[in-house]
């Protein structure tokens, strides 16, 4: 865990939030945080939240997702300001070129869009998984923009080669599941069959309270599930139809999914069954990619419904609705898509041997509404807009957005 110990609370900037949020979810957290002299970040890792960090032994299911986007059952409408624009003409002079972030071990993939992603100086200290990267603790972090409004499987095909492999290899593909149970069935029918026979000949040891077993019906037994293994193995693995294909092709998993490639796609226990389709793909990237046991992959859809808009930047705390009853913890609804890609990127922890740990839902978000509220102060009371470290640019114009004031995390003791 992170040591906390000299860290700043930044009361009157949250106390000004808390004026400002009409999200009653946000008030609770914040105002638990501050009576107990802590920070929403330690707040969300201590013994009293309802929702746990995921353990360091978990290390494989470490795929978060941000909520769906509201086309897509998410949520209310994307937020329309009801403020002047603030478009800016130009390119903020801080932001940061692709070969300087390349210097910091950060890279993105906007090549294949016409959205594309900036991000200013101040992000590079502001988010953990940044420092990581410039300081070696991570191979590299490298932010994927998808063309869609939502991840799944058809729209990742869009990407460049690499990056359409690496996720492929980390998610489940249309077809993985049908094959997946007929594997499973297949090594059923092989157990009993294996188990039965060494019942027969002595070579197992049936347990000395089970009743006496009639040979002549374990025979039967045996020849029945040997024809019933034949049968399946003459049939294959189930084929999907072109209409079932497409439909799973565009079963969305999110907005947003982060993900480390050692827990993921290099470790072993993730590896069941090697004629699994998924641990197929993870063996190829490995074998085509090279060393991939340190790297952090954000995907962000960015295109449709979730496209960025210069009405939505510099968002307002009291523009956050919270969530209600959410059952993974959310705090807040998906309104802008810098919120999204700052929800991902506070997800991350650190580093735990081979292993990325995260912060759960209700970390993450609670994280980057905080940090969002102190950039809207600064532009507030300074005038000064470079809280807001995202810079999104497309076809509707630049989209400054995000979350980030000034670092309040001090020393990081992983």
């Amino acid at each position: 865990m992170a040591d906390k110990s000299n860290q700043e609370i930044p009361t009157l900037s949250r106390r000004k939030f808390l004026r400002r949020a009409g999200a009653a979810g946000a008030a609770v957290l914040i105002a638990k945080t501050i009576g107990t002299g802590k920070s929403p970040e330690e707040a969300q890792v201590s013994a009293s939240s309802p929702i746990p960090i995921n353990p360091p032994h978990d290390h494989s299911s470490h795929i978060h997702t941000f909520p769906l986007p509201p086309a897509l059952g998410g949520g209310e409408e994307p937020l329309t300001s009801d403020e002047p624009s603030h478009e800016p003409a130009i390119l903020p002079d801080d932001v940061i070129s692709k070969e300087q972030l390349a210097k910091s071990h950060i890279r993105i993939v906007d090549e294949h869009l016409d959205t594309k992603l900036f991000l200013r100086k101040k992000a590079l200290d502001q988010f953990k998984l940044f420092r990581d990267a410039k300081t070696g603790r991570v191979d590299e972090a490298v932010i994927v923009l998808v063309n869609g409004q939502s991840l799944n499987w058809k729209n990742v095909q869009k990407l460049p080669e690499k990056e359409r492999d690496i996720y492929r290899a980390i998610y489940d593909g249309p077809e993985d599941e049908p094959v997946r149970q007929y594997l499973r069935s297949v090594k059923s029918y092989e157990s009993d069959i294996v188990y039965w026979k060494g019942i027969l000949s002595g070579e197992i040891k049936p347990d000395p309270k089970s009743p006496p077993f009639d040979n002549n019906k374990i025979i039967e037994f045996i020849e029945n599930q040997e024809r019933q293994l034949t049968l399946l193995k003459s049939k294959g693995p189930p084929v999907l139809t072109p209409a079932e294909f497409e439909d799973r092709s565009q079963e969305p998993i999110g907005w947003g999914v982060i993900a480390h490639t050692y827990n993921l796609i290099v470790n072993p226990s993730t590896w069941e069954n090697p004629q699994d389709p998924k641990v197929k793909r993870q063996k190829m990237v490995q074998e085509k990619y090279g060393n991939l046991n340190n790297k952090v992959y954000i995907f962000l859809a960015v295109e449709g419904n979730v496209e960025p808009n210069p009405k939505q930047q510099y968002p307002k705390p009291d523009r956050f609705k919270s969530y209600t009853g959410n059952p993974k913890g959310y705090i807040y609804q998906d309104l802008t898509l810098g919120f999204a890609l700052a929800h991902e990127l506070k997800h991350w922890k650190g580093m735990d041997g081979k292993y990325g740990i995260t912060y759960d839902e209700t970390g993450a978000d609670a994280q980057a509404f905080s940090r969002m509220a102190d950039a809207r102060n600064l532009l507030d009371e300074e005038k000064d807009d470079s809280g807001y470290s995202f810079v999104f640019r497309n076809k509707r114009g630049m989209t400054i957005t995000a979350n980030q004031n000034a670092p309040r995390e001090t020393n990081q003791n992983l």
